[in-house]
């Protein structure tokens, strides 16, 4: 009896061929994903050799042993202000339409506001800068990526001096093409229609091709991997009487559900009406809550005027509380930040739905502070936004931070004076069915107001020097005083303070 023979192909995939002189058996076994690495640089080298680099006036880019993520190497790029400043690296790839990128990097220093600093590159046979994943200058520390001239925020943060992995995959398909990223092992964006057109990538880039964009820049342990999932096949010697042949299919790589985010343009809400008489509070969504819990934190400079955890069965009586055409304010028992319990807006596009809570700060006040935590379960219609926190004197909204509903970024928003509106973006992705912390600081004081918004206790926005036309406010309302905003929104653990 002759023994059998077992052959070995990729690395998962073992075909035993046991010849007993009539039968040929094949046996397949898992078949794994037959990537393969094909550029891997952790600089330990010592050098960039491995690199084409790029520098000039001033821009610089060699291997360090002063700050690694791991090894005793790593790489570092810098580049200055200075007109024609530039510091780069790039490697050309086997052209390829499935490929992951990953690296360590750490943004050492930034450069100027609008500016931003570049992770990795990657570009196409044709030259096109297909994926630019960066991080934006003075942006609370927000990833973006640009696809093939899109700009998009991600999920992910990461803060200056600290060493992130970060991962590209890319699977060119035209106007279907794969783009998944992660950070520290966390997918912070994903799509599957990125429309990329059809050329292989071919080159990949650390630092700036773009001249006077200053940052300086740590890079580690730099991985290119290609390649699909193939279904291997043994080619068996013929005999009197085969056993047919099972031939193994492997699974195919999912496509993950596209979640485009275009960039909003944002429109301007008309002006704010009266704030009407508050009706009785509503009735809770049926439930059980926690009223024992202890209510929010308090941490502002000013006076405490209000905390509140929404775990009393209903809208508190320190809320006025405005709901009518069918927009409701309730108690929520399906999901709430902290505790069993949240409150909850829902406003349809009916020219009389309006659901809101405001809080007089009893008097005028120079020095106010509001924060709270928000799940916008179901944004409205396109060009129209879902508010967060709103700040008035008297009958007149002064500012307010509320996410668009056009891609879903933070924006923040103050009246001019003459009867229009000032935008600031913030640059932060405010993803649906997620809880975020949303905290606006204003002191009015004419042209030396001081405005400042912090995004998940990170800060989004700040200035000294800003124009408010009034000196005073009064109250802080959460929700829409307008008709027809549709939303489905949370809202738990609001605090609000003021002097």
């Amino acid at each position: 009896m002759s023994h059998p023979r077992c052959v070995r192909f990729w690395t998962r995939a073992v075909i035993c061929l046991v010849i007993t002189g009539m039968v040929l058996l094949v046996v397949p076994t898992e078949v794994a994903r037959a990537t393969a690495t094909v550029f891997a640089d952790g600089f330990e080298s010592g050098t960039l050799a491995a690199w084409t680099v790029h520098t000039g006036a001033g821009g610089s880019a060699a291997a360090t042993r002063a700050d690694v993520a791991t090894g005793l190497w790593a790489a570092r790029l810098s580049e200055t202000s200075s007109s024609g400043s530039v510091a780069n690296a790039r490697v050309t790839l086997l052209a390829t339409t499935d490929v992951t990128v990953s690296g360590t990097f750490k943004v050492v220093a930034e450069g100027a506001t609008g500016g931003n600093t570049p992770l990795l590159r990657l570009f196409s046979s044709t030259g096109t800068r297909v994926i630019s994943l960066y991080r934006q200058n003075h942006a609370g520390n927000r990833v973006w990526i640009q696809i093939n001239g899109v700009y998009t925020g991600t999920t992910g943060l990461l803060p200056l001096g600290t060493w992130a992995q970060a991962q590209v995959h890319l699977v060119v398909n035209g106007s279907a093409s794969t783009i998944e990223v992660s950070l520290n092992g966390s997918r912070i964006y994903q799509t599957g229609s990125a429309s990329i057109g059809t050329a292989p990538i071919t080159t990949l880039q650390i630092g700036n091709d773009t001249p006077a964009q200053a940052f300086t820049i740590g890079v580690d342990d730099i991985a290119v991997t290609q390649g699909s999932t193939p279904t291997p096949t043994a080619s068996p010697t013929p005999t009197p009487t085969p056993t047919p042949t099972p031939t193994p299919t492997a699974s195919p790589t999912p496509t993950p559900t596209p979640t485009p985010t275009p960039t909003p343009t944002a429109s301007p809400t008309p002006t704010p009406t009266p704030t009407p008489t508050p009706t009785a509070s509503p009735t809770p969504t049926p439930g059980s809550c926690n009223p024992a819990m202890p209510q929010p934190p308090y941490t502002f400079p000013v006076p405490s005027i209000l905390q509140d955890n929404f775990e009393a069965s209903t809208i508190g009586p320190q809320w006025s509380v405005d709901q009518e055409g069918g927009g409701t304010v309730a108690i929520s028992t399906t999901t709430a930040h902290t505790g069993l319990c949240a409150g909850l807006f829902t406003v349809s596009t009916s020219s009389t739905s309006r659901a809101y809570i405001s809080e007089d700060l009893g008097g005028s006040k120079t020095d106010v502070w509001a924060s709270g935590w928000f799940d916008v379960a179901q944004p409205g219609q396109p060009g129209n936004n879902v508010p967060y926190l709103r700040f008035f004197d008297g009958s007149n909204r002064v500012a307010d931070v509320f996410r668009q509903n056009d891609g879903g970024d933070a924006w923040l928003r103050t009246a001019d004076g003459s009867g229009g509106w000032s935008y600031v973006k913030l640059n932060l992705l405010m993803p649906l069915n997620s809880w975020h912390q949303v905290t606006l600081h204003v002191a009015p004081n004419g042209t030396t107001s001081t405005v400042q918004v912090w995004i998940d206790g990170v800060s989004a926005y700040t200035s000294t020097a800003y124009y408010l036309p009034t000196a005073q406010l009064t109250t802080v309302l959460l929700g829409s005083e307008h008709v027809s905003q549709q939303a489905v929104e949370y809202f738990d653990d609001v605090t609000i303070g003021a002097r």
